[in-house]
């Protein structure tokens, strides 16, 4: 990262204030960003994937195939060690669903690699060892089913929700979580702010439904059963506790 240049980018678009308010935003953002990476190069070498810092990354672009479909995948990752680096904004869980696809493709697309996940603010990275390929594959065709099954029904499986749901709260607990991120709170956006979301949960906000089939699989419509699939993956897979 070189400050110097990042720093002018951002102010030739404007992204910022002018004067010093602009200056203080732009380096606490630089500093963070800084951190983040330095704590990721020491991590990889630790882990034996670098042999020194500063670790580099470079953006590679893939097509992935998933039931016949293909999709264009930009990956970033080491320079010097097929390691994907994975970044997003500290206590911001609903970008764990995002970050384990990616884990996902990544699995299958490079074969015994693995991710290393880096949350912003935060001091420490997590490292995620690959998935067997053909589990992951396994995985994204799941998710394939949901996807096409949200062409023709909807389908509550906005991230924030999802994430909200907790199989082991209480039912009032799990609903008050639910109804937070579906309608939001002090000084946070709920996702029904946004239209397309407001229709697919002015019916029902969360509990079971009925099943639809998909080219011969069941899907689930309901946000306890989406849900509960959903986050029990991702525990196998290790992005969550267990």
């Amino acid at each position: 990262v070189d400050g110097a240049v990042w720093m002018r980018a951002v102010r030739l678009h404007g992204w910022l204030p002018h004067g010093q308010i602009g200056a203080a935003i732009a380096q606490a953002s630089l500093d963070e960003a800084l951190d983040a990476r330095a704590a990721v190069s020491t991590t990889a070498v630790k882990q034996g994937w670098l042999r020194a810092e500063p670790a580099r990354t470079v953006a590679t672009d893939h097509v992935l195939q998933v039931r016949g479909q293909a999709f264009g995948v930009q990956v970033e990752r080491f320079t010097d060690a097929p390691v994907q680096v994975l970044w997003f904004p500290g206590g911001k869980k609903h970008h764990l669903i995002a970050l384990w696809m990616r884990h996902l493709m990544w699995s299958v697309l490079e074969p015994g690699s693995h991710s290393i996940v880096m949350p912003l603010g935060q001091s420490k990275p997590k490292c995620h060892a690959a998935i067997d390929r053909l589990n992951a594959m396994q995985r994204l065709e799941r998710l394939m089913d949901f996807a096409m099954a949200a062409t023709s029904v909807p389908l509550p499986i906005e991230p924030k929700v999802v994430m909200a749901w907790d199989a082991e709260a209480t039912l009032d607990d799990r609903a008050h979580a639910v109804d937070k991120a579906l309608h939001g709170a002090f000084r946070s956006r709920g996702v029904m702010d946004d239209a397309a979301n407001g229709l697919v949960f002015a019916q029902q906000s969360w509990g079971t439904g009925e099943a639809v089939d998909v080219n011969g699989a069941s899907v689930p419509t309901g946000l306890d059963d989406i849900a509960a699939e959903i986050k029990q993956a991702m525990k196998e897979d290790g992005w969550l506790a267990k």
